[in-house]
Order: C-alpha cells, then structure tokens, then sequence
C-alpha cells in the first residue's frame, strides 16, 4: 500500500513509509481528509501520528513505482535464466553428430546448391557438386572443377594454356570417381615434349603416365614419379629439384630402365648411402636415419629398426634420390640386434617407452 506523509513533520517520508510496512496496526488514509499514518519507534510499537498527506503525495508513489520496477525486472531476470537452463539441458542431450554424418549433410546441401558440375565455369559460384572436387581457377574469368591441379598445361584440357590453379572455395567432400577416363587431347602431340628433350618450356609430355619435373634452373624432364636428388634412371647423378611443371598425360608408363653409372656411383645394401643419396640394388631407395646415416630399403618405417646394430634411436626415414628401377628380391631374414634384449619389451608389456618389442614377429 502506499502512504502519505507529511513532508513538515517527517522529512524522510520514505523511511517511515518502509518502516510502517511492519507495522500491524497500519491504518488506511482517505485522500479526501487528513489521517492517520504509522511507523515503528525505536522499542517496536507503532505509534499513530497526525499527519497531512498532500506534501508527500510524489513522493511516496514514485517509491512505489520504482519497487515494482525493481520487482519486474527481477522476475524477468530468473525467466531468461531459468530458459537458458532448460535450452543447455536439452543441447547436452543430443548426441553430436558423426563427421561421416556431417560430410552427408554437407554433400546433400551442396547438391541442392547452385554449385557448378564437372565441365562448367565455376567462376562465379565457386563451389563443386562432384565429391572429391574444388573450384580451380585457370585464367581470369574461367575456374573448372577438378580433383586435383597441377600449375602448368593439363593435357587433359580442350586448350594448351597453362592453368594458375588458384583455389577458389572448398573441398567438397567425398571421394572422387572418374567418368568417364580423362582423355589425351589432340593439341599434347605437337605441342608437348618426349623424354629426350628438355619440357621446360613446353611443361608437358607426350607420353602416356608421365609429368613434366624440373631437375634445375637449366633442365626439366618428363618422368613417372620424382624424389629429390640423383635419379638412377637419369643420364647423371646430378640432384633433382622435382618440382612438377604441368599435368600428368593420362595413361600408364613403361618402366624405366636402370642407368649405366648407379652399379658404380651408388651404394650397395650394407653401406651409408647419406652422401651419394642412391641405391645399387633393385627396388631400393636411400633412406635416412639422423643427419650422417642413411641405408638403403625397399621400405622405411619411421621409429625403432630391430636390425640396426648402431643403436636404438628412431629413423626419420626421408627419401634421399629416386628408386632404383627393378623388382625386390626376397629379403633374407633380418638379424636382431644385441640391444634389443635390454631395450624392447616383452610380449604383454608396455612399449610405450621402448617402441620396439623383442619377440622379431611383434611390433609395438
């Protein structure tokens, strides 16, 4: 309820009006007459006092304005609270979803999209419908969908100008199925290279299976495959650079044959293979294990080797040259190291620590 008060015989009209709240013997005033009004006295009673009430009117209803202001927020307050709780609780309920579910859906919303199909100008929409595909660009004004893209001429392109292969949008995800094959277009026999010339300026080949590699500033050859370093089926042992020029003509190459100078200037199995980078025996490829050892392997697993008599450190196994062309003989059993009884671990034991197993058909 709200009071009126006398400004003249009590000033603070707003303390005595909270303080007859209290009270039980509050007597209600008429608006008309003067009244009586309560409040609480120091021992606890309520004492009548005569008042006039038209000097406090304001007064006392702006203080009870803004006590159901205050009440209204509050109130307001505990609903946005009490909401927010209940829309945690349900989120924390569901489930998140898989990353299978999620490339689903994604693919599902591209199709309904307006990304562009396989052979259309993605320019401007920048995204594939394909799985497995992204929007590349190839010059100003045409973009194309593709798997993948090499900088250079594609010799599966309708036109032998050279693609920037600048990513415009996303992968969309999937996998990526060709249909139909890519074709060898008409344009790669005159204008592309064979492997007895140098393609540095054309960045393409003739031959079914192989790409354009540059080996230095001087020389790019058309190969199946490149690796930093001497090639053993290259006319030298010079290093190769290995960057790719262009696209890959489609189609399967022959193999290569071995080069004359490998069974002289390349190591054998047994010997550190860290300063020449290639290998004598067929199917081998040089791999290093730190910074002064390399050994060559027809296959490197990084980590702990059980045959290496140095010691038990881990092998970063980075390739150093290209493979030497020809099949892998059959491997001879390997000859486990003497540290391997005190290093490695038991079958049923932690290998954390170790990473390498004694048993020689076990691996941590």
């Amino acid at each position: 309820q709200a009071f009126w008060y006398d400004a003249r015989q009590f000033p603070n009209c707003l303390k005595i009006h909270r303080f007859c709240q209290v009270c039980t013997c509050v007597v209600r005033m008429s608006a008309e007459v003067d009244g009586l009004v309560t409040h609480q006295s120091t021992e606890g009673s309520c004492v009548m006092h005569h008042c006039g009430f038209q000097r406090c009117a304001h007064t006392a209803v702006a203080q009870n304005k803004s006590s159901l202001k205050v009440r209204f927020l509050f109130w307001m307050l505990v609903a946005g609270l009490l909401l927010v709780a209940l829309v945690l609780s349900r989120y924390s309920q569901r489930s998140a979803p898989s990353f299978a579910g999620w490339q689903h859906e994604e693919l599902v919303a591209i199709k309904k999209s307006p990304c562009s199909n396989l052979g259309h100008n993605c320019n401007k929409t920048k995204c594939c419908k394909a799985a497995g595909t992204r929007c590349y660009g190839k010059q100003k004004g045409w973009a194309a969908c593709r798997n993948e893209c090499v900088a250079g001429p594609d010799p599966t392109d309708l036109y032998p100008s050279p693609w920037r292969c600048t990513p415009l949008g996303r992968y969309t995800p999937g996998h990526y199925m060709w249909h139909p094959p890519p074709k060898v277009q008409p344009w790669v026999r005159m204008k592309c290279s064979n492997t007895s010339v140098s393609c540095m300026e054309t960045r393409c080949c003739q031959d079914a299976g192989l790409a354009c590699f540059q080996k230095n500033s001087g020389w790019a050859g058309c190969k199946t495959m490149c690796s930093d370093g001497p090639d053993p089926t290259d006319a030298d042992n010079l290093p190769w650079k290995c960057k790719q020029l262009g696209g890959r003509t489609p189609g399967t190459a022959p193999p290569p044959a071995t080069a004359e100078w490998v069974s002289k200037l390349c190591a054998a199995k047994s010997e550190n293979c860290v300063s020449n980078q290639c290998c004598r025996d067929p199917g081998h490829t040089c791999f290093q294990k730190n910074t002064t050892f390399a050994k060559c392997l027809h296959m490197c697993a990084k980590g702990i080797h059980l045959d290496d008599l140095d010691n038990w450190k881990n092998w970063t196994c980075k390739q150093l040259g290209g493979r030497t062309p020809g099949p892998v003989l059959t491997p001879k059993p390997q000859k486990l190291a003497p540290w391997i009884k005190d290093h490695c671990a038991d079958l049923h034991e932690n290998c954390a620590l170790s990473k390498c197993c004694k048993d020689a058909n076990m691996q941590c």
